[in-house]
C-alpha cells in the first residue's frame, strides 16, 4: 500500500511538474546515445561547484512550480498555499544546491518526459521538503493527512 502511495505521489508530481509544457506532436529522429568513459562521466551532484542560478530563472520556476502545485484540487485540500511554496521553495533550493542551471534546464525544466532516474531525485527532493514542511506546519483542520 505505502509502494502504491509513493507511486501515485510520484505520478503526480511529474504530471504536476510537466503540466505546463506542451507536447511536440512532430515526429523526431531518433537520438544517438553517446558512450563516455566511466572515468571521465561524473555525476552532477559529485561535482564540487557550480555557478549560481540566475535570479529571473529561479523566480520564473518557483512561480510555474508553485502554480502548478497549488492549481491542484488535491494538493488545494490538504495543503495550505502558504507550506505548497515553502515546498517549492526548499525543492529548489535543493535543486540548485546539487545542480547547476545547464544540468536543470536540460534534465528537469526543458524536457517533456523525465528518465527514470530523474523522476526518482524529484521525488525524493520534493518528499523530503514535503516532509519537513509537514513537520513545521500544523495540517489543516479536519483533513487527515494521506501521506
Amino acid at each position: 500500500m505505502n509502494n502504491l502511495k509513493s507511486n501515485l505521489l510520484t505520478l503526480l508530481f511529474v504530471v504536476l511538474l510537466t503540466g505546463g509544457c506542451t507536447i511536440n506532436m512532430t515526429p523526431q529522429s531518433p537520438i544517438e546515445e553517446k558512450k563516455v568513459p566511466a572515468k571521465i562521466e561524473m555525476k552532477q551532484a559529485e561535482q564540487s561547484k557550480h555557478a549560481p542560478w540566475p535570479q529571473d530563472g529561479k523566480e520564473y520556476w518557483y512561480a510555474r512550480y508553485f502554480h502548478t502545485m497549488a492549481s491542484h484540487p488535491g494538493i488545494q485540500q490538504r495543503i495550505k498555499p502558504e507550506d505548497v511554496f515553502a515546498i517549492v521553495k526548499c525543492t529548489m533550493e535543493k535543486y540548485e544546491k546539487d545542480n547547476s542551471w545547464e544540468w536543470f534546464r536540460k534534465n528537469l525544466a526543458d524536457v517533456h518526459i523525465l528518465t527514470p532516474e530523474n523522476t526518482q531525485y524529484v521525488y525524493k527532493v520534493t518528499r523530503a521538503c514535503a516532509d519537513a514542511q509537514r513537520i513545521k506546519s500544523p495540517p489543516i483542520q479536519g483533513v487527515k493527512i494521506l501521506i
